[in-house]
């Protein structure tokens, strides 16, 4: 479920940070974000291996929120459905997220989305009422 989707279109500007496309996304079961764990932990181990002897790298994560939410950080706004929604439109939003893990030259890792497909919202019941379509000299 998309949560913080203020700055998927526009790039967010931090002091000390490149710019960057940032969303959140909140897993809908916990099977998700264990396996996202779990590819973090091996990403982590990878580049520590890659990394040498002689840098000064640190592999870290960037991509798991403090309340379980997922941090996309990209570097290029994601294609949404293939055409522009509506930021207001996406919070709160089901969607299946197709993406990376990406590295920094510090070790940093970040999740990266490269396709989000929102699910489309789910339209109102039309409910009639039996008052409104009878006519009393039905009885």
């Amino acid at each position: 479920m998309l949560q913080d989707t203020e700055f998927i279109y526009d790039q967010k500007y931090r002091y000390g940070e490149p710019a960057a496309f940032v969303f959140t996304a909140v897993p809908l079961s916990q099977y998700f974000y264990r396996e996202l764990e779990t590819m973090m932990e091996e990403a982590k181990t990878k580049v520590f291996r890659d990394a040498g002897p002689h840098t000064n790298k640190e592999p870290r994560s960037a991509a798991l929120g403090k309340r379980y939410e997922l941090v996309f950080n990209q570097l290029f706004a994601p294609k949404v459905c293939g055409e522009m929604i509506e930021v207001h439109n996406l919070h709160n939003r089901n969607a299946v997220i197709k993406g990376h893990l990406r590295e920094d030259p510090t070790g940093l890792i970040y999740l990266q989305a490269d396709y989000v497909d929102v699910s489309p919202t789910p339209e109102e019941v039309f409910v009639c009422s039996a008052k409104e379509y009878c006519d009393i000299d039905d009885f």
